[in-house]
């Protein structure tokens, strides 16, 4: 019963992460988003924009700033992108830069498309909604919710797995 709960809790909290992740998906088509860290010489950067979200790593920042958070938000829902695709992972939105020009500072990013954790997010409860499904149509059947056997011989416990089985609701006319 414990473990039923805590699925239940771990697809809820799933299931509003992945909303949010669609959410963040959508925005990112109008506006760009950019969540920054700046330290002592290193800065690192976390944005959303043109249904990507990239990390960046910049190991060198010319200028000493201190240590600060920086929310930017701008309208252009431009994406920059250096080279042209080589492989198709990086036609749909993987990407691995890392940059080491002699002029500039070392760079080094990951870019995710915003599917992604929309799809891994939405697994929890999906797996659920079919447990639940699986399970309800068991109980409805005469069939025992845990392994599926049948129990028209035993309709309180199930011989085989042993599990107690809760009585069905008879709908009253």
């Amino acid at each position: 019963m414990i473990r039923r709960q805590a699925f239940l809790i771990a697809s809820a909290i799933s299931l509003v992460l992945c909303m949010t992740s669609a959410g963040l998906w959508v925005r990112s088509r109008f506006i760009e988003d950019t969540l920054g860290f700046y330290g002592p010489g290193r800065a690192t950067l976390l944005m959303s924009h043109s249904g990507m979200l990239v990390v960046e790593r910049w190991l060198s920042v010319p200028e000493p700033v201190k240590r600060e958070f920086v929310l930017h938000r701008n309208r252009s829902g431009l994406l920059v992108v250096l080279d042209p695709p080589e492989h198709w992972w990086e036609s749909i939105g993987f990407r691995l830069i890392i940059w080491n020009d002699p002029g500039a500072s070392p760079l080094r990013a990951v870019t995710v498309p915003h599917a992604l954790p929309v799809i891994i997010f939405a697994t929890l409860p999906l797996a659920y909604l079919v447990s639940f499904h699986r399970q309800r149509s068991r109980r409805i059947s005469g069939l025992c919710p845990s392994c599926g056997y049948d129990l028209r011989a035993t309709p309180d416990r199930c011989p085989e797995c042993g599990s107690v089985v809760r009585p069905r609701q008879e709908a009253t006319a």
